[in-house]
């Protein structure tokens, strides 16, 4: 039996159609395609935040913005994309 990842919660499994009934629910092609546009776009969002981060640490490094400015950025980032 080939073992896969389960693209919802990382998993590895054998039986990765029982997995999706049985541990996430899933029951009809519409709901697996629902689940998997979410994850789709949770995993975008967290790129675009880690981007976001990385640009700010670049610029905390060279002193260009303060600690609390970092802080506050992250927040008020988060808050705009949730």
């Amino acid at each position: 039996m080939e073992v896969e990842a389960c693209p919802f919660c990382g998993r590895k499994i054998g039986d990765i159609l029982r997995h999706y009934v049985l541990d996430h629910g899933i029951e009809s092609s519409d709901d697996f395609i629902k689940r998997f546009e979410i994850v789709k776009m949770e995993e975008e969002k967290r790129k675009a935040f880690r981007s976001y981060v990385e640009e700010l640490k670049e610029k905390r490094r060279k002193n260009e913005i303060s600690a609390e400015e970092f802080r506050e950025l992250t927040t008020k980032w988060l808050r705009d994309h949730n």
